[in-house]
Parts: structure tokens; sequence; C-alpha cells
């Protein structure tokens, strides 16, 4: 019986190793700030929907961010502790089995 339980798993460990993963990245551009406000960033339902049907799975998403410089020049800045960084892209990872 061990000796079974030993070459099926040694079997399903093996077929495992074998398959390949294929990946796809999408880039979105990053979101507009405005005074005092940002505008929302989401991939629409439909299209998650689709790439599940097609098998693929989110496996990450990460943003980068961008430093933005005030104008200190302009009266129109608002003084105080403002934030000065910005998402300038947003990555979603997929992966699904070859």
């Amino acid at each position: 019986m061990k000796k079974i339980l030993f070459f099926t798993f040694a079997v399903l460990a093996l077929s495992s190793c074998t398959k390949t993963w294929e990946y796809k990245t999408i880039v979105i551009d990053g979101i507009t700030v405005t005074k005092f406000s940002t505008s929302q960033l989401a991939l629409p339902d439909s299209t998650l929907n689709l790439m599940g049907k097609e098998g693929w799975e989110l496996t990450a998403n990460y943003t980068t961010i961008e430093t933005v410089h005030p104008n200190l020049g302009n009266e129109e800045y608002v003084n105080g502790l403002q934030p000065n960084v910005r998402t300038n892209f947003v990555f979603f990872v997929f992966k699904r089995k070859n």
C-alpha cells in the first residue's frame, strides 16, 4: 500500500512540475490627480470575467508612483503639508497554465 501511495504521489508531483505557465501583464496609465481629489481606477468586471473564462488568474497587482513637484510660485498653491506623490502606473499580472 505504501508503494502505491508513494508511486501515486511521485507521478502527481512530476506531472505538476512539467506544466508551464503563461503570464500576461496589463498596464493602466496613472490616475489624474486634481486639486484635493483623485479619480478611481479599476478594471471593468466584464474584462475580468472574460479573462477568467479564458483561464487567466490574477496573481499580483502593484503600482508605481511619481513625485509631483508643487509650483510654489503659484498663488493658487495650497500651503501646508500636501502629498507630492501620485500613482504613475498600475500593473495587473495574470497567469494561466499552458
